[in-house]
């Protein structure tokens, strides 16, 4: 017959909670930092829009609301330049 050990089980188990645990918040970890890259990507995405737009319509507000995010254009003779609400600045210079 074989012996069982009581402690082996009790070790087991808590080895695989860490190992779980560890997966569990390494996946959180890079799922955040993936959608902060989206965000960041949106962001970008939606200021060339509106330096596009600016570009062929002068008539746009110098302040614009997309998807609930506000974005602010400032325009001279040279340049455009358009800040979102993180105070992150897209500049086209020509």
């Amino acid at each position: 017959m074989r012996r069982q050990r009581k402690g082996f089980l009790l070790i087991e188990s808590l080895m695989a909670l860490a190992i779980a645990l560890l997966i569990v918040t390494t996946m959180t970890v890079t799922v955040t930092a993936e959608f902060e890259k989206l965000r960041d990507l949106e962001a970008k995405t939606t200021s060339h829009k509106l330096m596009l737009q600016r570009l062929t319509n002068t008539d746009l507000p110098n302040q614009v609301t997309i998807n609930g995010k506000r974005y602010s254009i400032q325009q001279n003779s040279h340049n455009i330049k358009i800040l979102n609400q993180k105070n992150k600045s897209f500049e086209l210079k020509w």
